[in-house]
């Protein structure tokens, strides 16, 4: 049976992580997508799918090298194995689809999440490494992972001192703190979702990394393991689970609320198309909603003692003017002067977007 490639080699020899700390923060490929994508969520989606793609064929080839080595038996054990984290990763993954207010970025997560989740496994594939009675160690390890880390290298160097109820107990205890920490994490997750679907979405991933969880954890022995509770190879199992549930309780933790994100009049105007009228007219339209919006809040904020008020009438007139004189400047000014209904739009869009703003600050100076 083959030791899940994710804790194979020694921890004790983990590389110091001094020396990484002072290197700049690397741009991620999904990053890079984001900027190539031009804030166009389908563009970026298709970038970081590709991306996907690519690591799964990676993990793929990974994963064939992998079972080649293996006899029939161990080779049925990897399949399990690598069917329960694949159900995992798409149930966890299609949990960022469908919530309210993420129509658009909901697409862009899921393909993150998808990307991440098969280059980790890519990776741990790529460092299979046996015998699995070496030191467990976790590829990859950053972070809170690196804690998680010296904390089992700490409990596993009791096996060294000849003290393995001793290990086996210190990290029982590293265990039982994570699974408590996860079961709180789990329940708060659950509480930040908004819908019936999104909660079962989430149940359903959970329920699929357990059962990966479990397999990847259980691997780590051999049938005549079993007989023997004492033996150092427990050990190397209780250290899969401290160290899995840590790592899903982290991920957990920062499971995002998925509350819908407001949407700016001037991200609506920039869905405005059609014939150069109609783009016009839509973008009018938001204009004099916003409009209306700042007269509502400045004579919210004009009910207020003297000399306040008159300041902010003066405030407000200046404001006027700048606005006016800038947006203006869009078709008056420059070597390219654009005029007609497409200078129009530009100047509105560029009124919308000062009085939204103006009105925000407005509405935050208003007594309640």
């Amino acid at each position: 049976m083959i030791r899940s490639v994710a804790l194979a080699a020694a921890l004790l020899l983990a590389a110091p992580t001094m020396a990484l700390a002072a290197k700049p923060a690397a741009v991620t490929p999904p990053a890079r997508c984001t900027v190539d994508g031009g804030g166009d969520a389908s563009r970026v989606t298709a970038c970081i799918r590709s991306l996907a793609a690519q690591e799964e064929a990676r993990m793929v080839r990974a994963y064939d090298a992998t079972m080649t080595s293996l006899n029939e038996g161990q080779r049925a054990d990897l399949e399990a194995m690598q069917t329960a984290w694949v159900a995992f990763r798409d149930a966890d993954c299609a949990s960022y689809i469908g919530q309210a207010g993420m129509e658009t970025q909901g697409p862009v997560r899921a393909a993150t999440c998808a990307y991440d989740r098969t280059r980790l496994r890519a990776d741990e594939l790529d460092h299979d490494r046996r015998p699995r009675t070496e030191v467990f160690r976790v590829v990859g390890a950053e972070g809170d992972g690196e804690g998680r880390a010296r904390k089992a290298a700490a409990c596993d160097k009791q096996i060294f001192e000849n003290d393995v109820s001793g290990a086996r107990e210190c990290l029982s205890k590293l265990t039982d703190k994570e699974d408590d920490r996860l079961n709180a994490v789990y329940k708060a997750a659950l509480g930040r979702l908004d819908t019936p679907a999104r909660k079962e979405a989430l149940r359903k991933a959970q329920r699929a990394w357990i059962e990966w969880r479990d397999l990847d954890c259980v691997d780590y022995l051999e049938p005549e393991d079993a007989a023997n509770y004492d033996n150092r190879i427990y050990i190397r199992l209780g250290a899969c689970y401290y160290y899995r549930t840590g790592e899903r309780a982290d991920e957990l933790d920062r499971y995002p609320a998925h509350k819908p994100t407001p949407v700016t009049a001037v991200q609506e105007a920039a869905h405005c198309d059609g014939l150069i009228f109609e783009v016009l007219d839509c973008v009018t339209d938001l204009f004099d909603v916003q409009d209306a919006r700042l007269n509502r809040a400045y004579q919210a904020a004009l009910v207020q003692p003297e000399p306040g008020r008159t300041a902010l009438r003066n405030a407000q007139r200046a404001w006027l003017k700048k606005r006016n004189t800038e947006c203006d400047e869009i078709i008056d000014v420059g070597p390219d002067v654009r005029v007609g209904l497409e200078g129009n739009v530009e100047v509105t869009r560029c009124w919308l977007k000062k009085t939204e703003a103006r009105a925000a600050v407005l509405e935050g100076q208003a007594k309640p």
